[in-house]
C-alpha cells in the first residue's frame, strides 16, 4: 500500500518523475506506473489495486489528462474517498465534479517553483493525516475512524454552521512517545490514539476538552497534529 498514487497523462511523465522525487525526498510511498510495476505482471490488476489502496490520489491535470478517461476514473476514485489531491500543470478547466475541489495550480512547474512543490506537499500531507514514519497498521486504523466519522458527523458548512462538542477525555496531561503503546507502558496512549483524537477534534469549530489535569504534553501534542500551535505554555 503507497502512500501516494500519481496519476497523469503519458505526455505528462517529466512532471510525474519531478513530482515523484520531490515525495520520495518527504519520505513518502509513492506509486508511480511505470517505475514502480514489477516487470512481467499484468498492469490493470497491479494498478486497480494500488489505486483502492493508495491513501492519497494525486492528480496532474493537463489539456492530456482531462481528455484521458483512465485520469478521470482515477482522479474519481480519490475523489469519493476523500483522498484526492489536485495540481494544475497546464491551465486548463476541471471536469466536473473536481472543479469543485480547490487545486494548486503549479502552471509554471517547469521553472522550478519552490513554492508550488511546497503548497503540494502540504496538501499531500494533509490527506494523509499521519507523518511519514507512521507505520501501516495505525495508518489503516485511522483510514477506518475517518470513513466512520464521514458518515456519522455533522458536515460544516462554511457560514451556514457552527459544530461544537465537549469531551472527557480521561487523563489527558501526558502520552507515550510510541505509535503503539506497548503492555508495560504507561500511559496507555500513545501517538496513534493521538491520532485518532485529533482526527475527531478537527471536525468540529469549538471543542472543549476536559480532564486535562496537571499536564499539556499531550494537549500540546495535539495541537501540534491539527497545526494550532507549535507550543502551549501551561499555566501553573
Amino acid at each position: 500500500m503507497a502512500d501516494v498514487f500519481i496519476s497523469y497523462a503519458r505526455a505528462d511523465r517529466v512532471a510525474a518523475d519531478l513530482l515523484l522525487a520531490q515525495l520520495d525526498q518527504s519520505g513518502r510511498s509513492v506509486f508511480l506506473d511505470r517505475v514502480r510495476l514489477q516487470p512481467g505482471k499484468p498492469r490493470e490488476p497491479a494498478i486497480k489495486t494500488e489505486l483502492r489502496t493508495a491513501r492519497c490520489v494525486l492528480v496532474l491535470w493537463s489539456r492530456n489528462s482531462v481528455e484521458s478517461s483512465w485520469v478521470r476514473s482515477e482522479a474519481n476514485s480519490g475523489f469519493i474517498r476523500g483522498r484526492l489531491v489536485q495540481v494544475l500543470i497546464e491551465p486548463v478547466r476541471l471536469p466536473e465534479p473536481f472543479a469543485s475541489i480547490e487545486a494548486v495550480d503549479l502552471v509554471d512547474w517547469s521553472d522550478g517553483a519552490a513554492v508550488g512543490w511546497s503548497i503540494v506537499m502540504a496538501a499531500v500531507d494533509a490527506t494523509l493525516r499521519l507523518p511519514s514514519d507512521a507505520p501501516d497498521l495505525v495508518a489503516r486504523k485511522l483510514d477506518e475512524v475517518v470513513l466512520g466519522l464521514d458518515t456519522t458527523t455533522s458536515t460544516k458548512v462554511t457560514g451556514q454552521n457552527i459544530l461544537m462538542a465537549t469531551w472527557n477525555v480521561r487523563v489527558f496531561s501526558q502520552y507515550t512517545n510510541a505509535w503503539t503503546a506497548k503492555a508495560q507502558d504507561s500511559p496507555k496512549r500513545d501517538l496513534g490514539a493521538l491520532a485518532v483524537v485529533a482526527e475527531i477534534v478537527r471536525r468540529f469549530d469549538v471543542v472543549i476538552l476536559q480532564e486535562l489535569r496537571q499536564g499539556s504534553g499531550a494537549l500540546s501534542y495535539l495541537l501540534s497534529i491539527l497545526g494550532a500551535f507549535r507550543q502551549v505554555t501551561w499555566p501553573h
